[in-house]
């Protein structure tokens, strides 16, 4: 029986080249929402549930947890919320603004609505949509640091390997096989609109005060780690 636990990293593939360049945002917006199975009529990314439910994700977590279905959903909840804050903490030791952090997010979440964490490390994707969101939202950091940062928040007590060292090519490596994968998965759909603008803007600020604006902020941070793909 297969124990409930993290999946094994991936094995290491040969090096490749970057897809694209650094500025990347409304490139290539328009070429993959209408090739995505399960959307609404509202929006190729509003999942209904019975894709969520029988997303290859759910299904090998199903097979891990002994066919315990609700078991499952919680181990998948758990996967995403948990990566969700190592894309925080890793992105604001990137100092990078909350917008490319949420973006980031939502690349993860709409990645293993279709993949699964049996072929896909999570972490793994989750430094690749980081580095990705990076330069969609105009806001690029050097993979080196990226892939730097992420080892930090991800072995917190472990001394980071050496710029030159063989472990740190191959994380970054990893990331540029795994962004080209991520651009795929998202039929390079790469134009997010968030809710931040929206939810700010009936907020009377004279009337209501800076902290019910700001405690709005918070709460949409903190809904995009459980969720980002949702059924309707």
């Amino acid at each position: 029986r297969l124990p409930c636990t993290d999946p094994p990293p991936p094995p290491a593939h040969a090096a490749t080249h970057p897809p694209h360049q650094l500025s990347l945002k409304g490139q290539m917006s328009g070429a993959g929402p209408s090739c995505v199975e399960g959307g609404t009529a509202e929006s190729p990314w509003l999942l209904d549930r019975q894709t969520v439910e029988n997303s290859p994700s759910h299904a090998w977590l199903v097979q891990k947890c002994q066919s315990d279905v609700k078991a499952a959903r919680r181990k998948e909840d758990e996967y995403r919320k948990l990566t969700c804050v190592f894309i925080q903490d890793t992105g604001r030791s990137l100092r990078l603004p909350q917008l490319t952090i949420a973006t980031a997010m939502v690349f993860y979440h709409r990645f293993f609505a279709f993949k699964s964490y049996e072929e896909h490390d999570r972490f793994n994707i989750a430094t690749t949509a980081l580095f990705l969101a990076s330069k969609v939202e105009e806001t690029p950091r050097k993979l080196k640091d990226v892939v730097t940062e992420a080892y930090k928040t991800q072995y917190k007590s472990t001394p980071v390997p050496e710029t030159e060292s063989r472990e740190l090519y191959e994380r970054k490596e990893k990331v540029l096989i795994s962004e080209r994968i991520l651009l795929q998965t998202l039929g390079f759909d790469l134009s997010i609109e968030h809710p931040y603008r929206h939810a700010a803007r009936p907020l009377d600020v004279e009337k209501w005060g800076v902290v019910s604006a700001s405690t709005s902020h918070e709460h949409l941070v903190d809904a995009l780690s459980p969720f980002g793909v949702r059924c309707p």
